[in-house]
C-alpha cells in the first residue's frame, strides 16, 4: 500500500478528543514523511541518517551514527550497542593514516605526493649528518633532531624525529661489518659486544650519524662503559674531552684532525684503550723557515702522535693504524704561530684487552682536546 502522509481525513462529526488524536496522528505521519526524500518512507532513502550534535543521542540503538560536533573537526562515531566507537575515514583495520611518523600508523603522501622520509627505514647509520648518542635506561628529556638513544633496558636503538623516538634495527649493518665477519663483533643476548682477543668481551653501543658525539662525563667512572661502535665512514667528535669513545680492535684504520689550546713543546699522544703502556716511541722532523730539526722519544707510557709547539695553538692531521697488536700513528701538524711544520710518526703496544681508541694526553698527562674528529676507515 502506498504511503499517505495524512491518512485520517474523517469528514463527519467526532468528539473533540478523537478529532485531536487523529490530527496528532496526521502530524506524526507528516514528520515521518519529511525524514525521507520525496516524503516517501516506502521507497526513498532517509534524508539524514546521522544524528548531529555535541552530545550523544540518549536513545541510540546498535549501528546508530552520530556526528560529534563537540570536537574540531567533528568526528563520526557509531554505537555498538554499549559504547560509541570512532568511525574514522582515515582508519583501516583500526590503524590511522598519518603524515607524521608514529608507531602503528599508515603513511600517506604529502601535498607533493611524497611519503615523509621519517617513515622510511634507515638502512645505514650514515643516513643522518650528526647525532648525539645517549646511553641510558630512560630517554633524554630534551633531545635534538636525529639524536640517538640506546635503551639499556631493552637494547633498542632509537632516533628522535622531532616529535617521537623511532626504533631502528641496528643488527643489519653490524652483521655486514668486517669486524663481525672476523669474529671480533658479536650479538649476545641482544647486546653488541666486541673483543680484541676473543676472551675479553665488552659491550659497545651502535649509533646513527655520519658525525657522532657520545654524551658522557669523562670524570665520572660510572660513564666509562659508554663506548660507541662506529661503522666504516662514521666520525667520532671529541670536544672539550679527553676520551675517544670509539670501539677499536685489531685490525682497524682511522684518520683524524684535531685542534687544541694546550701549550707545551713536547709530545701529544694517546693511551691505547685508556691503558698505560711502556714501549711508546716517536720520531719527528720539524721545519722552521730554512731550518730543519729532528727529534725522537722512546719508552713512553703512551703512543706519540705529534710533537707540538709551546704555545696555545696546536693542530694536526693524523692517522691511526691498529695492526699486529700495535697502534701506529702518522701526522702532519704545526704550532709556533704557524711558522713550524712538523711530520711525526709514533708507535706502541695495543693491549690484547683493549677495545676502544683511548684517551689523549700531553707528556703522559691526560688533557682535553678542544676539537677532534676521527673517522673509521676500515
Amino acid at each position: 500500500m502506498a504511503y499517505t502522509s495524512r491518512p485520517f481525513n474523517y469528514t463527519g462529526t467526532l468528539p473533540n478528543q478523537v478529532q485531536n488524536d487523529l490530527g496528532l496522528a496526521n502530524d506524526n505521519f507528516d514528520v515521518l514523511g519529511q525524514a525521507f526524500i520525496g516524503n516517501d518512507p516506502t521507497s526513498q532513502p532517509i534524508k539524514r541518517a546521522v544524528y548531529i550534535g555535541s552530545t550523544a543521542p540518549a536513545d541510540a540503538v546498535a549501528n546508530t551514527l552520530w556526528l560529534d560536533t563537540s570536537v574540531n573537526p567533528p568526528r563520526l562515531k557509531v554505537y555498538n550497542g554499549t559504547s560509541w566507537i570512532n568511525f574514522d575515514a582515515d582508519t583501516i583495520d583500526g590503524f590511522h593514516a598519518s603524515l607524521t611518523p608514529a608507531p602503528n600508523v599508515i603513511p600517506v603522501s604529502n601535498n607533493q605526493s611524497v611519503i615523509p622520509q621519517d617513515f622510511l627505514p634507515l638502512f645505514t647509520p650514515l643516513s643522518v649528518p650528526y647525532s648525539q648518542l645517549y646511553i641510558a635506561s630512560s630517554a633524554p628529556a630534551s633531545p635534538r633532531l636525529y639524536d640517538s638513544w640506546y635503551n639499556t633496558n631493552t637494547n633498542e636503538l632509537s632516533y628522535w624525529n622531532g616529535s617521537a623516538w623511532i626504533k631502528i634495527d641496528w643488527t643489519k649493518w653490524v652483521q655486514n661489518d668486517i669486524w663481525y665477519q672476523l669474529g671480533k663483533l658479536r650479538i649476545s643476548n641482544g647486546q653488541l659486544q666486541i673483543s680484541n682477543d676473543g676472551t675479553n668481551w665488552y659491550q659497545v653501543f651502535p649509533v646513527l650519524g655520519r658525525i657522532v658525539k657520545v654524551i658522557a662525563d669523562d670524570t665520572n667512572s660510572n660513564d666509562n662503559f659508554k663506548i660507541a661502535y662506529l661503522t666504516v665512514g662514521q666520525t667520532l667528535l671529541v670536544s672539550g674531552k679527553n676520551l675517544a669513545r670509539a670501539a677499536a680492535i685489531v685490525p682497524s684504520l682511522w684518520i683524524g684532525n684535531y685542534y687544541h689550546t694546550y701549550a707545551g713543546d713536547y709530545w701529544f699522544g694517546i693511551f691505547p684503550s685508556n691503558i698505560t703502556i711502556s714501549d711508546g716511541y716517536g720520531e719527528c722532523i720539524a721545519g722552521i723557515g730554512t731550518s730543519v730539526t729532528v727529534g725522537s722519544t722512546s719508552s713512553r707510557n703512551f703512543v706519540p702522535i705529534q710533537e707540538q709547539a709551546n704555545e696555545a695553538h696546536n693542530w694536526a692531521h693524523f692517522s691511526i693504524q691498529i695492526v699486529n697488536n700495535k697502534m701506529t700513528t702518522a701526522s702532519v701538524g704545526h704550532g709556533a704561530a704557524g711558522t713550524c711544520v712538523q711530520i711525526c710518526i709514533g708507535s706502541g703496544t695495543f693491549p690484547s684487552s683493549g677495545y676502544f681508541l683511548g684517551s689523549f694526553c700531553y707528556e703522559g698527562t691526560r688533557i682535553n682536546v678542544d676539537y677532534l674528529a676521527i673517522t673509521r676507515q676500515a
